[in-house]
């Protein structure tokens, strides 16, 4: 037997990791293939050799695919269905309502380990209004593990998460955004929202609220008023259970909501909102850690995605193309060797 090893940089889901695996192939297959120029004209090419490079390149590809657990999902405020991908989706909508005359303009954008949405309005020339929306979420798998020997098979933890965005509204429209999610076991959720009503009466305006519900702002903060809103902070979660050593799904959703009537506008801007930190993603027990299959959590860190970086789907096609570059200059070097 021969011992190839493939040491591959790829980016699963937005940063590089590296994937170094070991395959053994038949000695036969290997037979009749030069490393150098001490072959000389003796270049052979083993069809079974590269047939079975070829199937490697296929299988580490769909392996790679294999552990992509993020489901991604986008909605417009004209939607009626959900754009959902296992790889970052961007939904943009511009529109009118037929009823209302109320415009719309929104976009929702989730990749990895950020949401982001936003919405504005324009009411029609009526007092007729209806909300619309846009949602961004995602769900993925994570892992919990022991660093120090640990034989505990569930834990406590908490989730951290960055929210930015703000609210700026008028007389006669209405604004609001809602974070949600949850996950782990016994179905822990967790929803924090603010909202900017002030209705159609300008000497006697709606007062804003805000709400939460198993999370809650632990820096930063939010500046809440009757017309606007505007939010920078770090909310945290309570404690949920997670099991240890096995994957745990944790979603995560962001919508903003506007309505506006009588040529009032409102937005609802919170596009560049809602991420991980950098750093401890989960406040966890001591001797543990946290990592995601698709690598955009590596022990309990948050590592934003590349551009530019080829996905894992992407290396299967490359590795074909290799093979076949490769099969064309051993028969290219055949024939002139024949030739001589």
């Amino acid at each position: 037997m021969t011992d190839f090893t493939w040491d591959i940089s790829f980016q699963p889901t937005g940063t590089f990791a590296s994937l170094q695996q070991t395959f053994k192939v038949p000695a036969s297959a290997t037979k009749g293939i030069c490393a150098n120029s001490a072959c000389g004209n003796r270049r052979r090419v083993n069809w079974r050799s590269i047939i079975a490079m070829t199937a490697l390149g296929v299988a580490l590809g769909a392996a790679s695919n294999a552990s992509a657990e993020t489901i991604f999902s986008a909605t417009g405020p004209l939607s009626l269905t959900t754009t959902t991908d296992t790889s970052p989706v961007t939904v943009m909508q511009t529109g009118t309502s037929a009823s209302t005359g109320e415009t719309y303009q929104g976009t929702a954008n989730s990749s990895q380990g950020h949401l982001g949405t936003f919405i504005t309005t324009t009411g029609g020339s009526t007092i007729q209004g209806a909300f619309a929306s846009s949602l961004a979420s995602f769900t993925t798998d994570v892992i919990f593990s022991p660093t120090a020997g640990s034989t505990s098979t569930t834990i406590d933890v908490s989730l951290n998460l960055n929210i930015a965005g703000s609210l700026s509204g008028a007389t006669n429209t209405g604004l609001g955004w809602t974070i949600f999610g949850g996950g782990g076991a016994g179905g822990f959720s967790f929803s924090m929202n603010s909202a900017v009503l002030p209705g159609g009466n300008p000497s006697n305006p709606l007062p804003p609220s805000h709400s939460e519900t198993n999370i809650a702002y632990t820096s930063g903060g939010e500046t809440l008023s009757t017309f606007s809103d505007t939010v920078n902070a770090t909310a945290t979660t309570a404690l949920f259970t997670v099991g240890v050593g096995v994957p745990v799904p944790i979603n995560i959703n962001l919508r903003v909501d506007g309505v506006a009537t009588l040529g009032a506008t409102g937005t609802a801007d919170f596009l560049n909102s809602l991420d991980f930190p950098l750093t401890n993603i989960f406040n966890l027990p001591d001797g543990f850690t946290v990592n995601d299959p698709d690598m955009f959590i590596l022990n309990n860190n948050f590592v934003p995605p590349v551009a530019g970086v080829p996905e894992p789907s992407t290396w299967a096609m490359l590795l074909l193309g290799f093979a076949a570059l490769g099969y064309m200059g051993l028969r290219q070097s055949r024939v002139r060797a024949i030739v001589a």
